[in-house]
């Protein structure tokens, strides 16, 4: 079982910051995986909001879903310049998945000396 985590990127500048709202790619779809033209995002990007200061519950964010595609790909690729790219995504999942183990196996420990007192 793979670990698939939601994560936020925020990116600060004069003061104000551009969030995105992130989130690991659930499936790949087995028709997308046999054209080598394909390109495969790990990660999608959920939501966009940009604030000054403090993020406010009344700051408005739009949805990745019904953001223009232009404008989507363009957050891409303004991401991957900043590192955040397949590669990060994937290297997200391995360490999320193995803490998540660790925890696991943890708790099924505490479980077990629960259990037999």
């Amino acid at each position: 079982m793979k670990s698939k985590p939601s994560f936020v990127v925020d990116v600060e500048k004069g003061g104000k910051t551009l969030s995105f709202g992130c989130s690991v790619v659930q499936d790949v779809s087995p028709d997308d995986q046999g054209d080598p033209e394909a390109y495969n995002d790990v990660f999608n990007i959920d939501e966009v909001s940009i604030y000054e200061g403090k993020r406010e519950d009344s700051t408005y964010s739009v949805s990745g879903e019904i953001m223009d595609g232009y404008l989507y790909d363009l957050f891409m690729n303004f991401l991957e310049e900043r590192g955040i790219s397949n590669d990060f995504a994937e290297k997200l999942v391995a360490f999320s998945t193995a803490y998540e183990h660790k925890l696991y196996i943890g708790l099924l420990e505490n479980v077990k000396s629960y259990v037999s007192k």
